[in-house]
Parts: C-alpha cells; structure tokens; sequence
C-alpha cells in the first residue's frame, strides 16, 4: 500500500489522462487540416490564412496532450506494478510503450507543424513552396502518428492483461481493451480505434482517481479493502 503522500501524487497524476485527449480534440478542431487537392496557392493561402491555428494552435494541443498523457502514464504504471508484482515484465512494458506513443506524437506533430511553420515564416525568402515538398513532409508526419498508435495499441495491451489478471482495473476493460488494442494496429482500422483510445484513457483516469487501480495489492495477495 503506497502512503497517504504518494496516493496525492498518483491521483495527481491521472489527471494528465483528461489532458490528453482535451489536447487532441484542440488540434483537431482547432488547427484543423488543409483543403483537400489543394492547389500550391491555396495551400499555401490556406496556411497564411490560418497561421495562428495551424501553428502555435497545433503546437500547444500536441504539447498539453503529449505531456497529459506521459504524466498520466507515471500513474498508471504504479498502479500495474504495484498489482503484477513479481519482475514486474508486463508494467515495464506498458510504460516503454506509452513512452514511445507520446515521443511518435511528438514527433509526428514536429515534422506536419514544420510544413506549416516554413510556409508563413517571413524569414525564408528563398523557400519554394511546392506540394511535392508538403506531401512528403506531412507523409513522414502521418507515418510517424501510425506508430504512435500501433504503440498505444501496445500500452493498452499490457494494461488489459494484466487487469485480466490481476483485476487492477476491472476484468471487462481487460477484454474490451484487449480488441482496442488490436484495432490500433491494423492500419486505417487504428484511426477509427484512436478515439476508442481517448476514451479508454479516460476511464483508466477516472478508475485512478478513484483509487481502484492505487489501492490495488500486488498478484497473490487479497486485495485491499
């Protein structure tokens, strides 16, 4: 059982699970996305046009959600260790990969925000902006969050085995989470599956504030309370 000091900070720490998702749902309607078949004049009037969104509006979305959900994930793996025990091989793999999601949604985000950012920047006199360029750096960036996803997909995994498990969290999310996981690593099916995600994030946050999964005594031994 953690003291009354670290529970605080636990619960603390969910709340980066409410962040999260408030800082994708900020980029994406906020920043919003380019017309489609866009011509190299309307793509780049369109970001010359919407300069504050499509920038520093994409940029504090990613950062608010991409840190939420890192310090999100500090709580969560305490909660999955605490309750696996042993090695604790399944928490340790939870946290490399919530880890690895956030820096590919960082990343992610850095390279199409750069897209962006060359387009309205005054300094770059000499910049040809072409669509051949934007397609290949926005590809790298789309590239770039399909990872992100097919890793979330794995934190979700380790999360719903071992609430199957252990009943950190209760046994149906463990099942309902175990096919999240696998939609997030089919392509195309993912993107459908990242808002499944969102809501997943949520539910473990608000089973953290609650104190199921901080409670929770290590594999083998009764639950507390």
């Amino acid at each position: 059982m953690p003291n009354a000091d670290e529970t605080r900070w636990e619960r603390w720490g969910a709340i980066g699970g409410f962040l999260y998702p408030i800082g994708m749902l900020l980029l994406f309607f906020w920043a919003g996305e380019p017309p489609q078949d866009a011509t190299t004049e309307q793509l780049l009037q369109f970001y010359q046009d919407n300069e504050v969104a499509v920038t520093w509006g994409a940029y504090v979305g990613v950062t608010v959600g991409g840190l939420g959900l890192l310090w999100f994930l500090g709580s969560l793996r305490s909660a999955l260790r605490r309750a696996e025990g042993g090695t604790g091989r399944l928490s340790a793999i939870a946290m490399a990969a919530g880890a690895g999601s956030v820096i590919l949604l960082l990343g992610a985000a850095g390279v199409i925000v750069s897209a962006a950012f060359s387009a309205v920047d005054p300094g770059n006199v000499n910049f040809q902006f072409d669509l051949s360029t934007h397609d290949m750096v926005t590809g790298a960036g789309f590239g770039l969050f399909v990872y992100h996803l097919v890793l979330a997909g794995a934190l979700v995994a380790a999360t719903s085995v071992l609430s199957i498990r252990t009943a950190v969290f209760p046994k149906w999310l463990g099942w309902v989470g175990t096919l999240l996981a696998l939609a997030l690593v089919i392509p195309l099916v993912s993107f459908f599956a990242l808002f499944v995600f969102w809501a997943w994030v949520v539910v473990i946050a608000i089973f953290l504030l609650t104190g199921r999964g901080i409670r929770s005594a290590p594999r083998g031994t009764p639950p507390a309370g």
